[in-house]
């Protein structure tokens, strides 16, 4: 959970705008990966501008995944009724998601378990498990999806 990292990030802290290093570092090791917070932190303050001020770009995200070795996919249009479909079919069933909200935006990784058949948030949503993520999305007016990013 980023609010339990004492680290800075950018022109503030890690707290309140380190969500896209977290979801990245939480893919990782929820695929099974080896990831350091602070590596994955170095990396975003040498290639995003705008940490600090607005988060993380998606394609930073994407870059450092693919440094890392992990194919992936990202989203940008159409995600409206079909974000399960695309993480439950990808190779890990994992998914970093990037959404707005009603006070900005946040990142959060996600993992669909095929034995419990749920979609398990990290750093977001109480870290609770939701049986569809479209549905977490009809349910809630203020939040709208923004990127997926697929792994």
């Amino acid at each position: 959970d980023q609010e339990d990292v004492d680290m800075k990030l950018g022109g503030t802290s890690f707290a309140k705008m380190g969500c896209g290093a977290a979801a990245t570092h939480n893919a990782i090791i929820l695929a099974g990966g080896s990831s350091s917070l602070a590596n994955v932190v170095k990396f975003m303050q040498a290639h995003d501008l705008t940490l600090g001020f607005a988060g993380v770009y998606f394609t930073n995200i994407q870059l450092y995944l693919k440094r890392k070795g992990y194919s992936n996919k990202i989203y940008l249009t159409k995600l409206k009724n079909n974000i399960d479909e695309k993480i439950k079919g990808c190779k890990r069933n994992i998914a970093i998601l990037a959404y707005k909200h009603s006070s900005g935006g946040h990142y959060v990784a996600i993992k669909y378990k095929k034995s419990d058949k749920k979609f398990h948030f990290y750093n977001g949503n109480g870290n609770k498990a939701e049986q569809s993520v479209d549905t977490w999305f009809k349910n809630n007016k203020t939040r709208s999806p923004l990127c997926l990013i697929t792994i």
